[in-house]
């Protein structure tokens, strides 16, 4: 996992991965143990790195890429 860019929403953390992957990692309670589990929300570029992540609401994130493109995920639809 190569992070490479970073943004909280809800408590949560977001991850953008070089190859355009973006995981969510719930929080963590301090009284809870182990590492968190992660989800993928969405694998986006096909190639470049990532090198924007923006949350714009609940369910939507802006990407941009060295690919030249800037991409709008709806993360309920995937």
């Amino acid at each position: 996992m190569h992070p490479k860019s970073v943004d909280f929403y809800n408590g949560n953390l977001l991850v953008g991965l070089r190859n355009g992957t973006i995981v969510e990692y719930p929080k963590v309670l301090e009284s809870s143990e182990g590492t968190p589990d992660s989800r993928i929300l969405v694998q986006s570029h096909f190639e470049g790195e990532l090198w924007g992540l923006y949350v714009l609401d609940d369910n939507t994130l802006l990407t941009g890429c060295d690919d030249n493109k800037v991409l709008c995920y709806d993360t309920d639809k995937k």
